[in-house]
């Protein structure tokens, strides 16, 4: 069943991928065009969660990511990984799954749910309040860790602009800047968000609110190569052009992943250096 799954969630978005074909554009830039800025900034804080609709208790992590969002000192990025549930009789859930989950299951070593990477960095060696052995974290260090990311400096700066081209199209330009030498290593990765979707999560019922569903990538898992301006102080930039399907996890709910809402989306642009923890990161609406 899971390896139909996996099937299933990568065939859809490879129609994703087909059907923007991901156009990308190298774009010269001048002071006028600048998206990234060119002043340090502080690293900002991007909260991956691994969850499941089956998990009763995963709404406890909604509200603590929710909290380090809107806390002005923390502003993390949210983004809300789904698993396959475990149905039992008479429930239905949403199928929430990208063509991603499971390589980043697999790489951060989750041991249950919920768990999340903050900033896929390993703070095992750094003794956060649980005796942490990897990268995904059990819900009482993300505050720790996420203060822990706010209080350094980002390696990468991120600027981005979205523009709407037709129906569900769209082309997102973005350009980093790095304020230090990062490794030519380093990745760019692109995932796509939606909340305000109501659908089923065990012991919250039918009506629960998921917010900050990743919808999928832009990028492939290996990160779109950035070794062209690697240099303190150097910068590129480029685009995307790509379309967003009427229906993600192959229909609607309450079985399917719902409707794109464009409304209730946004791109969470990160960089990943050599070792695969994230140096930089930004965040744009859909128009």
């Amino acid at each position: 069943m899971i390896k139909q799954l996996k099937v299933i969630a990568v065939f859809t978005f490879c129609i994703l991928l087909i059907s923007t074909g991901c156009k990308k554009n190298e774009i010269k830039t001048d002071a006028n065009s600048q998206l990234a800025s060119r002043e340090l900034q502080s690293l900002t804080p991007v909260v991956e969660i691994i969850s499941l609709t089956s998990c009763e208790g995963c709404y406890w992590g909604d509200f603590t990511a929710e909290g380090l969002s809107l806390n002005k000192d923390i502003q993390a990025l949210i983004i809300h990984h789904y698993g396959i549930p475990g149905v039992q009789s008479g429930e239905v859930h949403p199928n929430f799954i990208h063509d991603q989950y499971f390589h980043l299951f697999d790489q951060w070593g989750s041991t249950g749910y919920p768990m999340a990477a903050v900033n896929r960095r390993d703070f095992s060696q750094l003794s956060p309040p649980k005796n942490e052995k990897g990268i995904a974290l059990w819900r009482e260090s993300w505050n720790w860790a996420s203060k822990q990311i706010r209080s350094e400096t980002a390696k990468v700066n991120l600027g981005l602009k979205m523009e709407k081209l037709g129906h569900n199209s769209y082309k997102l330009t973005y350009e980093h800047y790095c304020t230090q030498d990062i490794s030519p290593m380093s990745r760019l990765h692109i995932a796509i968000t939606q909340s305000n979707i109501k659908a089923y999560l065990r012991g919250s019922g039918n009506d629960y609110i998921h917010n900050h569903v990743c919808r999928g990538f832009l990028s492939k898992k290996e990160g779109i190569d950035l070794s062209m301006a690697a240099s303190k102080a150097k910068s590129h930039m480029s685009s995307i052009e790509f379309t967003i399907p009427e229906l993600y996890g192959n229909g609607d709910l309450p079985t399917g992943g719902g409707r794109s809402i464009p409304e209730e989306m946004e791109i969470i642009a990160f960089v990943t250096s050599e070792n695969g923890d994230i140096i930089g990161a930004s965040k744009i609406d859909f128009p």
